[in-house]
């Protein structure tokens, strides 16, 4: 409404619901243009024969920041992937087994099948086996040269890594759906998806990995409740419950820029990690529009002349004067 009396001309706003797609179908002929955040699918793109993106957006996480550091000694295992652990503990079956084929086929060799394995035992823990290497056939040795260099590689690497993790404090913060899911999966976090949003129909999908964010996930109406229940909680720390909300991140990345205290949210890198989907975001319009030359200036306008930042000032200023008001209700409230 505040474009069109800028640059005047007549609009009829029609709200869509969750069955918008229907409706669309139905009635292709009273809908010209769709404008707003519309990310592209394949269903999407049949409604209308033109697409104009004009960005390639995706999802991210936005939470309060955390600014109290903590140590993480909890995570021994990190600087290693499953399948690392499991190559070790494969070669420290393979060697020992290597041994005894050895022993067993040398008929000159004296030792016990326990004296030829206990050789890793050295080679594992002193890692300075030299002397008892003089006595070993050449196979056995090459492989023994090659196990102590791993060795030495990974236990340097791994020291390395345990040594910065344990001692330097890292402020975390949420910025993967994986740490998300094990915080729900913990009962530690709500998350808030915006309702009627493809954000919201993905995450009701059959996944495993969103299962346990769906089992706390809470809808809101707009995005300014999900604000609000942010900054409640940032304002009263662990009395309250923690909240996650799930955006567009070009949306949560305004957000945070918008408020008074840029530290005051922490929104998860643009990476897959921390994204449900990515795809264009589009205006939709019907088979024979006829202004589309018109509407490539219009678009141009709107986002070079600043209309469209000034609209999402309003809406987050707004979003501050109604947080303040609920703060004032709820001290008269404790007061009375």
């Amino acid at each position: 409404m505040e474009l069109s009396r800028r640059l005047n001309f007549t609009c009829r706003m029609m709200y869509l619901t969750e069955n918008w797609y229907e409706q669309l179908m139905a009635n292709k002929s009273l809908v010209d243009i769709i404008i707003g955040g519309f990310h592209l699918t394949y269903q999407r793109s049949t409604i209308y024969d033109y697409l104009y993106p004009y960005f390639i957006d995706q999802t991210s996480i936005m939470t309060i920041t955390h600014n109290k550091p903590r140590y993480n000694a909890d995570q021994l295992l990190n600087p290693f992937d499953t399948y690392t652990w499991w190559a070790i503990l494969f070669f420290l079956f393979l060697l020992p087994l290597w041994s005894i084929i050895i022993s067993h086929f040398d008929p000159n060799s004296s030792k016990s099948i326990l004296d030829s394995c206990s050789i890793w035992l050295y080679i594992l823990l002193k890692q300075n086996v030299l002397n008892r290497l003089k006595h070993e056939s050449r196979p056995t040795i090459i492989v023994s040269t090659t196990w102590i260099f791993a060795t030495f590689l990974l236990t340097t690497i791994y020291g390395d890594y345990l040594l910065s993790m344990i001692s330097i404090p890292h402020v975390y913060n949420i910025n993967s759906l994986r740490r998300l899911s094990r915080h729900c999966q913990q009962d530690d976090m709500i998350v808030l998806i915006e309702n009627n949003t493809t954000t919201m129909s993905i995450m009701m999908a059959d996944d495993s990995l969103f299962a346990p964010i769906v089992a706390q996930l809470q809808i809101v109406d707009h995005q300014n409740e999900a604000i609000s229940l942010l900054i409640h909680e940032q304002r009263y720390g662990s009395k309250g419950k923690k909240y996650a909300f799930i955006q567009h991140r070009t949306m949560l990345k305004m957000i945070q820029r918008n408020y008074d205290n840029f530290n005051q949210f922490y929104v998860a890198k643009a990476d897959s990690k921390a994204s449900i989907y990515m795809g264009l975001t589009c205006f939709l319009f019907k088979s024979k529009f006829p202004y589309l030359k018109q509407f490539n200036r219009f678009t141009f306008y709107i986002f070079s002349s600043g209309i469209y930042q000034s609209w999402l000032n309003n809406e987050l200023r707004h979003t501050t004067r109604m947080d303040k008001t609920l703060d004032y209700y709820n001290d008269e409230k404790q007061l009375d």
